[in-house]
């Protein structure tokens, strides 16, 4: 897990705040959802857009966050996955976090819903007033666009409480169901008028906005999708979203620039999201396995107080691709499994 991906919601309710970086700067990500002509948002305040809708639970494993919501008789589940496993290096690595939304029917009607999500390019600015570039990315059965500076100081950043300002923020989604029809829409555009759109369409502009580069808070570029979905009684609706941050270069060692680890695995972010598409079931599998066993293993060790304090552990790791240095992961699994320890060894 990169540290400068280090992202919170800050509230309880997803609504109550714009998420944050850890020393408190808004890296804003936006959702939002319209049921039979009625918008509503379930992230982020934005509240000049759309009332809240009501938030029924949410609840925090070792890998996921599962946020319910319900209103107007539609139930929409929203899972946040990031799948730190440490015994597998190659997944551990990659830079990648999945948002999956599925929306059922309460009452027994069939409903008209549309979703839609967008982030701003605060994720990949330190201060806002930097000027930035994006782009769409071609390539596999997936909408993936991309946004970054334009001035791309590679590692020119240093110190406490620094956003990065290098490298790019990339979002990602099938392009089509399962059926082979177009399932998304998505823009590369002005906030205020993307959001607005959808809140009084359901649908978001279908002309990219390429004016750039210009400020980070310059009418708010986003990248935005939108779902359009008829929910029947009998079944479910779902998508996924993958949220991926390619560093381009992550450390110097000894003045030489190494690139993230998981380039040794993949050619570029295209072909690290079409992998992590295709494995998503078998990853969340994984990931609902370790959580439950992780959590019984903590209580039983320290009773429910200290299997609550995992949920604040957080490991902020950066794996570097490491060619012609003789560097020995082992010993470093081994200092970080001692910091572990002395964390989790407290007082009950």
């Amino acid at each position: 897990m990169n540290p400068y991906m280090s992202v919170w919601s800050m509230a309880t309710n997803l609504t109550d705040s714009f998420p944050q970086y850890w020393p408190g700067t808004i890296k804003a990500f936006v959702g939002m959802i319209r049921i039979d002509g009625a918008s509503y948002r379930f992230m982020s305040t934005a509240g000049d857009m759309a009332p809240p809708i009501q938030q029924t639970s949410f609840k925090v494993y070792p890998t996921r966050t599962i946020y319910e919501f319900e209103e107007r008789g539609i139930r929409l589940t929203l899972t946040f996955m990031t799948p730190l496993l440490t015994d597998d290096i190659e997944l551990l690595s990659r830079p990648l976090t999945y948002i999956t939304w599925e929306v059922a029917s309460t009452d027994g009607k069939a409903h008209s819903v549309q979703l839609y999500y967008d982030n701003t390019a605060e994720i990949a600015v330190d201060q806002v007033s930097e000027f930035v570039v994006w782009r769409r990315v071609p390539g596999y059965n997936l909408n993936i666009m991309g946004i970054g500076t334009a001035s791309q100081n590679l590692l020119g950043l240093s110190g406490d409480g620094v956003g990065i300002n290098w490298g790019y923020a990339y979002v990602g989604t099938p392009s089509t169901n399962s059926n082979g029809i177009k399932s998304v829409s998505s823009v590369m555009s002005s906030a205020t008028i993307a959001r607005q759109t959808f809140v009084r369409s359901g649908t978001i502009p279908n002309t990219d906005d390429m004016r750039m580069p210009r400020a980070c808070s310059d009418d708010w570029p986003v990248l935005a999708y939108s779902w359009d979905v008829n929910v029947v009684p009998s079944s479910s609706s779902s998508s996924t979203i993958m949220f991926a941050y390619d560093q381009v270069a992550s450390i110097k060692w000894f003045g030489t620039p190494l690139e993230p680890y998981w380039r040794h695995y993949h050619t570029s972010i295209a072909d690290l999201m079409d992998e992590a598409l295709g494995q998503y079931e078998s990853i969340l599998s994984r990931c609902q396995t370790f959580d439950t066993q992780l959590l019984q293993k903590a209580n039983q060790v320290g009773g429910p107080k200290y299997a609550t304090s995992i949920f604040q552990l957080e490991i902020n790791l950066k794996l570097q691709l490491e060619t012609n240095l003789n560097f020995q992961l082992d010993h470093f699994f081994e200092i970080l499994s001692e910091r572990l320890n002395s964390q989790l060894n407290f007082s009950t």
